[in-house]
């Protein structure tokens, strides 16, 4: 073209591919960049326990160094008395059928005396039962007394209702009578009897009434926040004595027992800081500790010396656990160059972990970076 100027062919060939190379280039740099992705990994959480040992002195500064912490050690001595019902029963051979109550609506007292006898109303001259016992009713009183039939052997049942004693002068029936609230019968009568399992539920019951009454004493002699602490009962001496034995035929019997004991007390945050630190130091650096579950805390005394007022109490703990940043599992170096697809799948071999989120930036990325530092591993907390 006249007046113009046309570059040879090969200078625009070299053009565009030195603007291809500086945009491919650019495009390079700006992923180098900005390029990167964050692994989130919920973990599963597991069970994690352990035991250890911890030494409670009076002696203590507070808060106690290592595994020793300060408590309160004391030596009690309580006694307890108590009465218990018999729950056996078993059939009595007797001549009894039951029991009656003796009204006495007149002004004055009532003597009857035993083998008096008891009739209904429409025939007083026939006999049905007679008292047990000699008994004293007071004026506008009640007596319940036990009854035997007159003849055993043509005896019926009886069923509730009201009974005259023919014995009395013919006005006093009105107002001095007897009623049967159940039905008497030779049928159904017991004896209350003290069995095996009463002594052992008695038993279980008298030491835990001498363990709170050591806790008590140990109580009184602390401060507020002192009282509230756990207290740990090791007994040195128990005894637990009964007034029958089993297989007695008695309503009711006491049992009396003595406690000799040393009462631990001691702060359970101070125990709960240690456990935290127990359990830790048992996962590695695989895992990390979530949680210390308080309520799985439990104790018992080793070893005591009132001497030195030290003691030595045994603590068993458990809690939750899950992988920390440090595992193996969890190396960047496995983990480039690869599809989020690729990633989860890697992640699915390992049961301590629930589920993996894979977040690219920017979103149009479709595998993870080569660089191990574009990579971030983040463990969201249960």
């Amino acid at each position: 073209m006249e007046g113009g100027f046309t570059l040879p062919k090969v200078y625009r060939t070299f053009a565009w591919s030195f603007f291809g190379s500086a945009l491919l280039l650019l495009i390079f740099l700006v992923y180098v960049i900005w390029a990167r992705v964050t692994i989130v990994i919920t973990p599963t959480a597991q069970p994690v326990s352990q035991e250890f040992v911890v030494t409670v002195t009076e002696g203590a500064a507070e808060g106690g160094s290592g595994n020793t912490i300060s408590g309160r050690v004391r030596s009690v001595e309580a006694s307890t008395t108590e009465q218990f019902i018999a729950s056996g029963q078993q059939p009595v051979v007797t001549d009894v059928v039951g029991e009656v109550t003796i009204i006495n609506s007149y002004n004055k007292e009532q003597t009857l005396v035993e083998s008096t006898r008891l009739t209904a109303a429409e025939d007083p001259d026939t006999v049905l039962v007679r008292l047990k016992r000699t008994v004293v009713v007071p004026p506008g009183g009640r007596v319940t007394v036990q009854v035997y039939p007159e003849k055993s052997e043509t005896f019926e049942k009886i069923e509730p209702r009201r009974l005259i004693i023919p014995g009395l002068w013919g006005p006093l029936r009105e107002k001095i009578y007897a009623e049967n609230d159940k039905p008497l019968s030779r049928e159904g009568q017991t004896v209350a009897v003290v069995t095996p399992d009463d002594l052992t539920q008695a038993e279980t019951k008298l030491q835990g009434t001498l363990k709170s009454q050591a806790i008590s004493q140990v109580n009184s002699g602390l401060s507020a926040p002192e009282a509230f602490w756990p207290k740990l009962v090791a007994v040195d001496q128990r005894e637990v004595h009964f007034d029958v034995e089993a297989g007695a035929e008695i309503p009711t019997f006491n049992g009396n027992g003595t406690l000799r004991a040393v009462v631990v007390a001691f702060d359970e945050g101070r125990i709960a800081e240690l456990a935290g630190r127990q359990l830790q130091a048992s996962l590695g650096d695989q895992r990390q500790l979530i949680e210390v579950d308080q309520a799985s805390l439990s104790y018992s005394i080793e070893h005591f010396d009132l001497g030195s007022r030290t003691a030595t109490v045994r603590v068993s703990v458990g809690g939750s656990s899950a992988l920390a940043a440090a595992n193996s599992a969890l190396s960047k170096g496995k983990l480039t160059g690869k599809t989020a697809d690729e990633i989860k799948q890697y992640f699915s071999q390992f049961a301590e972990i629930k589920s993996v989120e894979v977040i690219f930036s920017p979103p149009w990325l479709r595998k993870t970076p080569r660089l191990e530092d574009k990579i971030e591993i983040t463990i969201r907390q249960q």
